[in-house]
């Protein structure tokens, strides 16, 4: 019987201390409360404070779009989808009030195989800069296209960066429906 009391005053002796901590703290809230006004302008980058628009580009880059195979995609809107990277698109953007350019960078095929547009990305980056935009851009992480991204990165494949299920069998990537050329990244294995 004397040993459960002890539990109970042991009990009740923490919940003194935290309810005496809380009070504590609560207390003294005014102690470290802002003296000065909590206006977000003041928080808010320069560049912001008056709001943005953001446009641009797809996200997609065309690795994707051929390898996605999209009925309203096709090789004959290359030269469109080029535009969208070239100086009079951006300069028209800028002057029609955006500023900020979006553009994708990455879509999970590997470096060198998307090596040729994230170098044209850059010099876009580089002319929406001279035309005082900001830039954001699309990465995608959470995706491998196994076809080009194993045969530059073997390791890939053989140390299953990607998640797989209960069978062994590779989750792939959805969105709306199975991408079968899309895996699903398993971080817990990238840095074996």
């Amino acid at each position: 019987m004397k040993k459960g009391k002890n539990i109970e005053e042991t009990g009740l002796h923490y919940l003194y201390c935290f309810i005496l901590v809380f009070i504590t703290i609560i207390g003294s809230n005014g102690l470290f409360a802002q003296s000065e006004s909590t206006d977000l302008a003041r928080y808010t980058p320069h560049w912001i404070l008056n709001g943005f628009a953001d446009a641009g580009a797809t996200h997609e880059d065309w690795i994707f779009q051929v390898r996605r195979n999209g009925q309203d995609f096709n090789q004959w809107q290359k030269s469109n989808y080029d535009y969208q990277l070239s100086e009079p698109y951006i300069k028209a953007l800028a002057q029609s009030g955006i500023t900020v350019f979006h553009v994708g960078c990455y879509k999970g095929f590997g470096f060198m195989a998307e090596k040729e547009y994230m170098d044209r990305v850059a010099q876009a980056v580089e002319i929406a800069h001279k035309y005082g935009m900001k830039v954001d851009t699309y990465i995608q992480w959470n995706t491998m296209a196994y076809e080009t991204f194993f045969t530059e990165v073997p390791k890939a494949k053989t140390d299953l960066w990607y998640q797989i299920d209960e069978n062994g069998k590779p989750l792939m990537l959805t969105y709306s429906y199975q991408q079968a050329f899309r895996y699903r990244p398993c971080f817990n294995n990238v840095y074996k």
